[in-house]
């Protein structure tokens, strides 16, 4: 943690295959006597995680947590305080990401200007923390990067879009303008986009090219009348989707 304190004009962070042997050091707890950061969390197993002095990290832009164990990844965003985040990945976050999403979606969120999210391979999260997050972490998100494949988790996203748009009247991504796919269909983007007003539609989509499995679907073919799309051949194309 020494390198997060002396780089204060640090810009972009990104963890990736860290778990429980990445520990803090002795020196990081805190005593009464410290600014601390709040100790009312739990971790994933229900025992209170430790106090640690907080880190300013006022330059920061992109985070990303990958291959990360959730633990690890709550414990770094309660430690650093860093309001000008605009890029967040989520990729393949081990065990129960239910903790992570409600951290993220606090009140305030945690990072209110991110603008570019990347989830990836979100497993072990009900449809309600799901839509908490969506509906307040991602407020001001312009570009979205969903990668649902083999994870019903993130393919729920098309559903809760429109179900709220539809039965709540109410815009997830309300600022959205660019929607990368992979793992989902033609009729799902087309379902997701079409269930918003014209005005609060992707201007751009991109999708993997082995997702469009039928060359005379229909649904393709609205989406190329109606978006821009294009076809890219995807981080997971040497993955079996499931």
């Amino acid at each position: 943690m020494d390198v997060l304190t002396s780089s204060p004009g640090l810009e972009k962070l990104s963890l990736m295959q860290a778990g429980t042997d990445l520990r803090l050091s002795p020196d990081w707890y805190s005593n009464d006597s410290e600014p601390v950061v709040p100790p009312d969390f739990i971790d994933a197993r229900g025992q209170p995680r430790p106090r640690y002095h907080p880190v300013d990290l006022p330059c920061l832009q992109e985070l990303g947590f990958s291959f990360t164990e959730s633990d690890l990844a709550c414990d770094l965003i309660h430690l650093i305080r860093s309001p000008s985040v605009t890029s967040l990945t989520l990729e393949y976050v081990k065990f129960d990401c239910g903790p992570l999403l409600e951290l993220l979606c606090g009140d305030p969120p945690r990072f209110p200007s991110v603008t570019h999210l990347r989830l990836v391979r979100l497993m072990s999260i009900g449809s309600g923390k799901v839509l908490e997050f969506l509906r307040t972490a991602a407020a001001k998100v312009t570009h979205l990067h969903v990668n649902a494949v083999n994870c019903p988790t993130l393919k729920e996203i098309i559903f809760l879009s429109r179900w709220m748009a539809l039965e709540r009247g109410e815009l997830l991504f309300p600022k959205l303008r660019e929607l990368t796919a992979e793992g989902l269909s033609p009729r799902n983007i087309r379902e997701m986009v079409q269930s918003r007003p014209t005005r609060g539609r992707s201007e751009r989509i991109r999708m993997r090219r082995r997702d469009w499995v039928d060359r005379e679907d229909e649904n393709m073919t609205w989406l190329r009348e109606n978006t821009n799309v294009d076809l890219v051949e995807g981080s997971s194309d040497n993955e079996e989707d499931g």
